[in-house]
């Protein structure tokens, strides 16, 4: 069975990358929180209906859909937020129910940030048409709104209230009726679309990308081009050589296409993407250096046997940055911890001959004849898409003795031990930032790096008492993530197009605003998530999942000391990976994690919502070095909502810097972990 389910999974890894571009869908409320109740209906209830709905008929048009929640679950408005900012969604729409007191209200509203562009407008003002022309509600009109999820998104966001659920005379017949909500979803289907301007005309849309020199983590680190490489479309013949930069393009149909790259000293490679009419659809290829080892025999598809696929990557931009959104991974039937020797399916080294094709569909008759027509089919497709690839080279570190060489099966549920403080704070210092948010502290904590709310542009404010602010990239999602370099002598950000956790494409120096080659540390070592949000680590030639069997996760991290993975799970909250033995350890509901640079001390804030905006946040601090996980009160406050801390690093004594962000200001304090 065990050997079924990984052919399995190996023929889902085969299948073709999805299409651009990537709408999150969010259902408000939801588990615990049921919304507006009122008219025997609840309103978590309603809006998921709706959704997945919609999630239906965009996912026929080639829309990619990702949905907050897929069930009766509580989610977070942060983790909401971060949810869609993780993937490097296109648009965010969120869909509600309203309710007031007193006499019921009647009608059809949607919200937008305050100041939002002309794109966000045009979402909104999209959404709310759509669900006029849907049930002819009194028309409330596109506002503003200081909601969580249209604030904390960095791509264009909407929320629409459908109408009122507390109205039984009107609005809540709308609401019950399965048909009126298929009929809602339909002309919000219509609403996107037309904002995304995917034509329902078969025209044509953009093949483009870059040739890179593959790391063995795909299109996570896309920094060393290959300029000179022969690129080619199978299906049509076209072909190119790549710029300098290992830029590439080409106009195409509609359809599905193979582009298959090549170059000398490198393994030929090839990788299958999918194009939506007036579209641009990113589909980079990495190639293997020919002195990578060979892969074991590909006639036995087995446990060990891995696949990668990289998804396609949205927004037409420049193809000289390069920029590709995060891969779609799939590493087979393997469980939370299971390692994996590094290959793929997707991007093939090499090709296939015809004496394999006829082998394998001898074969499939044959098994077809002794009715195991199922697995026979599945070993063909794992074999053509496996048969030839090259596995990548493993990397020496200093995690050999830390990683185990077999298998690693997670531990049983650990929680992380509440004990009592054991932090000490000195006085406050405070700017006034009501624009910017998520500080980054350097190393040192001499400085601070800030984003626009939307994540499109990055600053840094000097906290030696100058208090200047200067802004270091304004394009893209260029303060979505930022990262720290050279001891805070340089920051490196990731570029439109590149997931959330990609390693970023540019960085520039502080001292004279140079462009820098970005510092990547040890390559091959790497943690991300794949497009069904599941998390993985690749460690030492290995890649193994890490993340809680069914639990969505988001932008794991690799500790500085290789010793665990810090993960935020969509419903289970902070979650760590211990690399030693696969455990994983509960740190309990909260989000926003950050580690110092030191390795040892994890920071996290604990939020509650009431479905809207964010009503109460504390900080708490977790010692990775504990074998217990102790975590312990930071900030507490029932008067603050203090959110999104950051710390310098820690010495050996527990002294450092914590920042964080305090209705409109940045907060600054010292800080003393004494354990």
């Amino acid at each position: 069975m065990r050997a079924l389910l990984a052919l399995a999974s190996l023929l889902a890894i085969a299948a073709p990358a999805a299409a651009q571009p990537l709408v999150v869908i969010d259902p408000g409320h939801g588990g615990s929180d049921p919304g507006a109740v009122g008219c025997s209906i609840e309103e978590e209830d309603v809006v998921l209906d709706v959704s997945q709905r919609l999630q239906v008929l965009l996912e026929r048009d080639g829309v990619r859909i990702a949905m907050t929640r897929d069930a009766d679950t509580t989610v977070g408005l942060s983790a909401r937020a971060t949810f869609a900012n993780s993937r490097g969604a296109t648009g965010f729409v969120s869909i509600h129910s309203n309710s007031n007191g007193g006499t019921p209200a009647t009608g059809t509203e949607t919200f937008v940030y305050p100041g939002s562009n002309a794109r966000t407008r045009a979402l909104g003002q999209g959404v709310q048409s759509a669900m006029i022309a849907a049930w002819g509600l009194r028309d409330r009109g596109l506002k503003e709104g200081n909601f969580a999820v249209v604030r904390e998104t960095t791509m264009p966001a909407a929320l629409g209230e459908l109408a009122f659920t507390n109205n039984c005379a009107t609005d809540a017949r709308y609401l019950s009726d399965p048909a009126q909500r298929q009929r809602m979803a339909e002309h919000l289907r219509t609403a996107i679309l037309n904002w995304l301007g995917v034509s329902p005309m078969p025209t044509t849309g953009t093949l483009r990308g870059v040739v890179f020199e593959d790391q063995g983590v795909g299109t996570e680190d896309i920094t060393v081009r290959i300029g000179g490489a022969g690129v080619r479309v199978t299906e049509t013949g076209a072909s190119a050589t790549s710029a300098a930069d290992g830029a590439w393009s080409f106009t195409v149909p509609p359809g599905e296409y193979t582009v298959e790259a090549s170059h000398a000293g490198h393994v030929t490679a090839s990788r299958r993407c999918a194009v939506v009419s007036g579209m641009t659809t990113w589909c980079s290829v990495g190639l293997l250096p020919e002195s990578t080892p060979p892969p074991p025999d590909a006639g036995s598809v087995g446990e060990e046997d891995a696949g990668v696929i990289e998804e396609v990557d949205a927004g037409a931009r420049d193809a000289a940055t390069g920029g590709d959104a995060g891969p779609a991974r799939d590493a087979g039937a393997t469980g939370p911890g299971r390692e994996m020797i590094d290959g793929g399916c997707s991007v093939g080294h090499g090709s296939g001959s015809s004496a394999w094709l006829a082998m394998v569909l001898a074969g499939l008759v044959i098994a077809m004849r002794r009715r195991r027509a199922p697995v026979a089919l599945l070993a063909t497709f794992a074999i053509v898409g496996c048969a030839r690839e090259a596995a990548p080279t493993a990397h020496e570190s200093d995690l050999r003795g830390i990683v185990d060489e077999e298998n690693v099966a997670p531990s049983a549920r650990i929680g992380a031990r509440p004990v009592a403080s054991f932090v000490t704070l000195g006085p406050r210092r405070e700017w006034l930032v009501q624009d910017l948010v998520t500080p980054v502290l350097s190393p040192d904590g001499t400085r601070a790096l800030l984003a626009s709310p939307d994540h499109t542009a990055l600053f840094v404010l000097e906290l030696d008492g100058t208090s200047t602010v200067r802004e270091l990239c304004g394009v893209g999602r260029c303060g979505w993530e930022p990262q720290w370099q050279d001891d805070g002598a340089a920051v490196a950000f990731r570029t439109e197009g590149q997931s959330g956790t990609a390693v970023p494409a540019e960085a520039v120096s502080l001292e004279d605003g140079r462009s820098l080659a970005v510092h990547v540390g040890e390559r091959g070592v790497h943690a991300w998530t794949d497009e069904d949000d599941r998390a993985w680590l690749r460690i030492d030639g290995r890649v193994r999942e890490i993340g809680p069997e069914g639990e969505r996760v988001m932008m794991p991290t690799l500790t500085s000391d290789r010793r665990h993975v810090v993960m935020w799970g969509l419903t289970e909250g902070v979650l760590i990976h211990r690399v030693r033995d696969g455990a994983i350890v509960y740190a309990g509901p909260g989000g926003h994690p950050r580690v110092d640079p030191s390795g040892r001390w994890l920071v996290l804030e604990r939020t509650e919502d009431d479905g809207h905006e964010i009503t109460r946040s504390d900080l708490y601090v977790v010692d990775l070095a504990d074998p217990s996980y102790a975590i312990a009160p930071l900030v507490l406050s029932d008067d603050r909502v203090e959110r999104m801390p950051s710390l310098s690093r820690i010495g050996d004594d527990g002294a450092g810097t914590l920042a964080y962000v305090e209705e409109g200001a940045l907060v600054v304090r010292e800080v003393r972990l004494s354990r």
